[in-house]
């Protein structure tokens, strides 16, 4: 069973003239275990079609399943419900509390699911590790590079054991010489953990590491012959 099957998939924005036409009849199949980058320019349509996949919008026309089912057809607490135990997101702006610690930060999507405080804290410490924070546990965000943000914010996704990562341009802010840190880790938990990866960038280090890259252009999708 593929992980993600996209079909026929469109998405406007606007009325009129003025109205955006974001996806254009996407077609999309990603097997499980894979890491596909989608490739384009600013404005292509990549972030819209990571949320249309991760039930975060919805499309005007077409299907798209993950793990099967159908996720245009899902209620809004269905969707919540999917994102909450089945799907990840990663965002650019890495999307941390301020507030909180990097281990609270991490361990924020287990205390959602009401997940008992010994396993929580386990879990959290294991994702720590994983991603070389461990002494930073206790430091803010604001306290913590770039880098080791982004870091956090992939631990936090990772922290209920998702089938699917979406990351969205998860190198942007960040220095060639961190980029390529994330990019490796990103590479990693698909060969250890057989994650299922779609990830937004224009990176040509993450479009290099990738099983397969598409590309996306005024909303239509093309399969590219070379990463």
């Amino acid at each position: 069973m593929s992980a993600i099957e996209v079909h026929g998939v469109h998405r406007r924005f606007g009325t009129g003239q003025s109205a955006v036409e974001a996806l254009r009849g996407v077609d999309l199949t990603v097997g499980e275990g894979e890491l596909v980058a989608v490739r384009g320019r600013s404005g292509s349509g990549k972030t819209t079609l990571l949320n249309v996949i991760g039930g975060l919008d919805r499309p005007d026309s077409g299907r798209v399943l993950v793990g099967g089912v159908n996720v245009t057809a899902m209620t809004d607490a269905e969707a919540l419900a999917l994102r909450r135990d089945s799907v990840a997101y990663v965002f650019q702006s890495f999307a941390l509390i301020p507030v909180l610690t990097a281990a609270e930060n991490v361990g924020l999507p287990l205390r959602l699911r009401h997940t008992p405080v010994v396993e929580r804290e386990a879990r959290v410490a294991e994702l720590l590790e994983h991603i070389g924070l461990t002494p930073h546990a206790r430091q803010r965000p604001g306290e913590l590079s770039g880098g080791q943000q982004q870091r956090v914010a992939l631990a936090r996704a990772l922290a209920a054991r998702p089938r699917l990562l979406l990351a969205d341009e998860p190198t942007g802010q960040l220095d060639s010489a961190t980029g390529r840190d994330i990019m490796n880790l990103i590479r990693r938990i698909v060969d250890e953990d057989g994650m299922t990866v779609v990830v937004a960038t224009h990176d040509p280090e993450l479009l290099a590491v990738a099983d397969r890259v598409v590309e996306i252009a005024d909303g239509r999708l093309r399969e590219m012959m070379d990463a």
